[in-house]
């Protein structure tokens, strides 16, 4: 049994940890978008870019901020229910559910995995593009 000053320091940890996890996700919003503005006004102003490298980087900049976007929502999805990792894992690991709260995690989850592959898709298209028009 643990005694009352160790249970204490124990709810005080687990409060700090919390209040870090819900920050962290503002954080990596903030730096995803930072990251994506100063990019999209940067070809903008670009002249000597083709314009399918430009289409290719405008495509990046809107998949990557529907990134943080769904991701913002899916934590805010979990934080709402107060999934832990085992109940966040459960529901994602399995077909889809049928119970409101499971299935509105569930799709919140797969935005997230679409925008990133779109993510993902629209950086691979950047060099090709890129490639394309010197050719």
């Amino acid at each position: 049994m643990q005694s009352p000053t160790t249970r204490q320091l124990a709810d005080e940890v687990q409060r700090v940890v919390e209040k870090l996890a819900a920050g962290s996700a503002w954080v990596v919003a903030l730096f995803g978008f930072l990251v994506s503005i100063p990019l999209f006004l940067w070809f903008v102003w670009d002249d000597s870019s083709t314009f399918m490298f430009k289409m290719a980087m405008t495509v990046f900049c809107l998949s990557w901020g529907w990134t943080m976007v769904s991701l913002l929502q899916m934590f805010r999805i979990w934080r709402e229910l107060g999934l832990t990792g085992g109940g966040r894992l459960q529901i994602l690991s399995g077909p889809r559910p049928n119970e409101p709260d499971a299935l509105r995690v569930w799709k919140s989850a797969w935005r997230f995995v679409f925008a990133f592959i779109a993510t993902i898709l629209s950086m691979v298209a950047i060099p090709v593009a890129d490639s394309l028009a010197k050719k």
